[in-house]
């Protein structure tokens, strides 16, 4: 029994290695926290810069408690509703900290999308 437990071991290890790039990836939207979905997949280069200057007007509005809605527009346009609706939750619940971190996922996720 003693010599089986290595290689168990290493082959839990190995799934378990297939289960966070699996978890890591764009198209394992259920795995993003809050219910935020991967973005699409193609954004042109000027969709992709006005998505991440939204993205970080947000980011500075909300870190002084302030709620913007001309950025919010600009995500609601180039983004589908299912990947802001994390975001929108916590915004309904004024949890600027969820907010934010919301946010730090949809930009992670935008950085993540190739250029076309």
């Amino acid at each position: 029994h003693a010599s089986a437990h290595p290689a168990l071991i290493d082959a839990l290890d190995a799934a378990l290695g297939q289960v966070r790039q699996a978890l890591d990836s764009l198209d394992a939207p259920d795995a993003s926290p809050h219910g935020t979905p991967a973005v699409p997949h193609a954004l042109g280069a000027p969709e992709r810069s006005e998505v991440l200057a939204a993205l970080n007007a947000m980011t500075r509005a909300l870190a002084t408690g302030e709620l913007p809605d001309g950025p919010l527009a600009v995500l609601e346009q180039h983004m589908p509703a299912t990947c802001l609706d994390g975001l929108r939750e916590a915004l309904d619940r004024f949890d600027f900290d969820d907010a934010l971190d919301a946010l730090r996922t949809l930009h992670a996720h935008v950085e993540k999308i190739p250029a076309p």
